[in-house]
């Protein structure tokens, strides 16, 4: 009978625990356009506390700068930062369209440099004439992907609408950090439950700070080795591609792909050469296999111990919930969910579930 009871409040346990995730999600979807640039603030501001305390923390002889004024500068340097990042982006989209014309000439005498035999098993070019060909197949990709490009667009719209909500909450959380310690002592009497809650919130802020960082540097160190390549190449908007490189490694799987096949394409817009287009190609995907699995691994080692299963399918299910913005978030918001479940012996099993090696670091209390 015992054991029978047991087995049940088990049963009921994972029921509740189920229940309990799908709600969350519910809640995720139903509240994305609040919570969305909440969580997107509270990470942005773990990292820009991280980076303001390593200002301030550093002395000239005596001199400290004081602590507004070492955050004041970050922020500064975040907004000197996006408003190049902007202004490089614009200048060469406005070279891109210049160069249109040059492009379409060029794409239909790489398609000539074709057998004729394989460029006619695509249906566009069944006639034989390809510049024909070549503009029946733009027109078919352009209402195939009209309705997607659409949707990124509105979201990166939308994204941007909601920045200025997000640069408000960081401020806010910045000026009333100072008060956390005196609400946590507020709500949790007990020295025990408090440290509890210290040590959780402690360890999430040192993991996100952290994750962030190291990616930060290795997707700079990323962004700077292909703008050498594709400098050294020859090939067009390689500051765009190296930023987007920087950017997309943020993404895991999927982002350091569509890094690769910017530049591809572009090497099939302005050159006749295939020699030259695979050595492009080959040369950006050895890149990113050598940072992606050879220097991330080594530099991340096992901070996170996330599995990369668990990876993908959070990937799939924020990314499905809060779209482009939930894959960015995907890697940082697992490793919350293993710190939290991982505090409470109750639900470490999940936390185990969700690691990538079943190890999961010990804590002080556990309930």
């Amino acid at each position: 009978m015992d054991m029978n009871n047991q087995q049940s409040g088990k049963l009921f346990f994972f029921a509740l625990i189920l229940a309990l995730l799908t709600f969350t999600g519910y809640m995720m979807i139903i509240g994305r356009s609040i919570l969305l640039p909440l969580v997107v603030a509270i990470v942005i501001w773990q990292v820009v506390v991280a980076m303001t305390e390593a200002i301030h923390q550093r002395s000239i002889g005596s001199f400290k700068l004081p602590y507004w004024l070492s955050g004041l500068l970050v922020f500064l340097g975040l907004f000197v930062i996006l408003n190049i990042l902007f202004g490089i982006f614009a200048t060469e989209f406005g070279v891109f369209v210049e160069k249109l014309p040059e492009h379409q000439a060029n794409l239909v005498a790489l398609l000539d440099t074709l057998p004729l035999g394989l460029l006619q098993l695509i249906p566009a070019f069944s006639t034989g004439n390809i510049e024909e060909g070549l503009n029946t197949l733009l027109t078919t990709l352009f209402e195939g992907f009209s309705t997607y490009v659409t949707t990124v667009a509105s979201s990166l719209a939308g994204g941007l609408s909601q920045a200025s909500v997000v640069v408000v909450y960081v401020v806010f959380l910045m000026v009333e950090q100072g008060t956390y310690s005196k609400k946590l002592m507020a709500m949790f009497p007990s020295d025990e439950q408090r440290n509890d809650a210290a040590g959780i919130l402690k360890s999430v802020g040192d993991n996100i700070t952290d994750y962030v960082g190291i990616k930060t540097w290795i997707s700079f160190l990323l962004g700077v080795a292909v703008f050498i390549v594709l400098w050294l190449l020859r090939v067009d908007h390689a500051t765009v591609w190296a930023i987007l490189s920087f950017l997309l490694n943020y993404i895991p799987f999927i982002g350091p792909i569509i890094a690769i096949i910017f530049p591809f394409l572009t090497a099939i817009l302005s050159s006749t050469d295939w020699t030259w287009i695979i050595g492009v190609t080959v040369a950006v995907t050895l890149i990113q296999f050598i940072f992606g699995y050879m220097i991330e691994p080594r530099m991340m080692g096992n901070r996170l111990g996330v599995s990369p299963l668990v990876v993908l399918i959070s990937l799939s299910i924020f990314g499905g919930i809060w779209g482009l913005t939930g894959m960015f978030l995907s890697v940082p918001l697992t490793v919350i969910l293993i710190i939290v479940f991982g505090h409470f012996q109750s639900t470490r099993w999940l936390a185990i579930l969700l690691s990538e090696t079943g190890e999961i670091p010990e804590v002080d209390h556990m309930h």
